[in-house]
């Protein structure tokens, strides 16, 4: 009886501390709404997927501010959405990049630097906002991508490119400038120290870690979405992947017989990408884990029109991180190659839709062709993008930056 009376005991003092948590959780949640701020702390929890949830949430109903503050009670706050980017100063056309003796190393250590913004790919880096809040900087030049990080070593004082498992590896707060347009890249462990580079520049400057604001020094950059068409006409539709393999194309008699669809496959152990700035605006988990997403804007497509474009994915295992209403940048990683619904071996079936979600036409299977842009008409191929099987159609390439 005794025993029976101890746990009940303890039963009630872990439920009273379960309802304090909630009540400190609720608590925060309120007082954490500084006007200006969208915050990614504990009061959605540590999860970036929350924290996306929570902010989109404040843009759909309209309380979210123009621009995401930085600093506020000592909480950080979301700047810079995951996806690749273009690190780049405006005023001086130079941008972030690693250091040309490169090529042929593994990367291990070698030194971040500036060079003249121009249609190489390598000029990418992969931006992802971690659980605790702050950033990490890989980069897509490196051999294996997500292997080697942007980071610092004190003993040789180097800005350059490590092993994620490397001590010097570093994350970074991004920091909103005043006017909002440039942001600054601030060591998480030490924020009075910002990544810059020198006035004096020329390609191959070596970034450097420099107290903010440092006389002489860059130390604000423009952040720059890959594929993004600064023209101000719209964004350039851009190939899904960073390997050109296509295993069944249009109508073909295996399982396209009806279809204006094509089946790719990806680099071992890689994703497919946003192809442009888009909303998830169907998923259909009975019929292959079908995701359907539909621009926010008309787009260039590789046919030369412009247009809104809706493009279907299918067969990846598991897409329990995807939400209808979920945005997503060019760029961003999202959808797996698999093997979800009729399908025999691991691959990515792909169709592409003119104009904006129709859910009364935009479904495979339906009996007739009802997407009628070829995959080659719709995606430019970026320059120097790995070609396994081009499957013979006209594809046409372009610079991705």
């Amino acid at each position: 009886m005794k025993k029976i009376l101890w746990l009940f005991f303890v039963c009630v003092c872990v439920a009273a501390a379960l309802t304090v948590n909630v009540s400190a959780a609720e608590s925060e949640l309120v007082t954490s709404k500084d006007e200006g701020t969208v915050a990614v702390d504990s009061a959605y929890g540590s999860s970036k997927r929350q924290a996306l949830m929570a902010a989109n949430a404040q843009v759909e109903n309209g309380t979210a501010p123009d621009h995401i503050t930085y600093f506020a009670e000592g909480a950080k706050y979301r700047t810079v959405e995951d996806g690749y980017y273009t690190i780049a100063v405006s005023e001086t056309g130079m941008c972030f990049n690693v250091d040309s003796d490169g090529a042929n190393s593994d990367y291990e250590g070698i030194r971040i630097t500036v060079w003249e913004t121009t249609d190489d790919i390598t000029q990418r880096f992969r931006i992802v906002m971690n659980d605790d809040s702050t950033y990490s900087i890989y980069a897509a030049c490196s051999h294996g991508g997500f292997n080697r990080a942007v980071g610092y070593n004190p003993k040789t004082d180097n800005v350059g490119l490590y092993s994620t498992s490397s001590p010097y590896v570093s994350t970074f707060y991004i920091k909103n400038s005043d006017d909002g347009n440039t942001k600054y890249i601030v060591l998480s462990t030490d924020e009075t120290k910002c990544l810059a580079f020198s006035y004096d520049h020329f390609c191959g400057t070596e970034v450097d870690l420099v107290p903010i604001d440092t006389e002489g020094m860059y130390c604000s950059w423009e952040f720059s979405t890959w594929g993004n068409n600064t023209s101000g006409a719209g964004e350039t539709a851009m190939y899904p992947a960073d390997l050109l393999l296509v295993t069944q194309g249009p109508f073909d008699i295996y399982s396209h017989q009806n279809q204006n669809a094509a089946d790719i496959q990806t680099a071992k152990g890689a994703s497919v990408f946003a192809p442009f700035t888009c909303k998830v605006v169907e998923i259909n988990e009975a019929c292959g884990n079908t995701v359907w997403l539909q621009s926010l804007s008309k787009v260039r497509y590789a046919d030369g029109s412009y247009d809104y474009m809706t493009v279907l994915f299918m067969h990846d295992n598991d897409i329990s991180d995807i939400y209808v209403g979920e945005v997503l940048l060019q760029g961003q990683y999202f959808y797996e190659q698999g093997t979800a619904g009729y399908a025999l071996g691991s691959h990515v079936h792909i169709a592409c839709y003119k104009g904006e979600y129709n859910p009364a036409t935009m479904h495979i299977n339906n009996g007739e062709d009802t997407t009628p842009v070829n995959i080659w008409d719709a995606f430019f191929l970026p320059e120097g993008i790995p070609v396994r099987d081009d499957y013979g159609f006209s594809w046409v390439y372009k610079s991705a930056n």
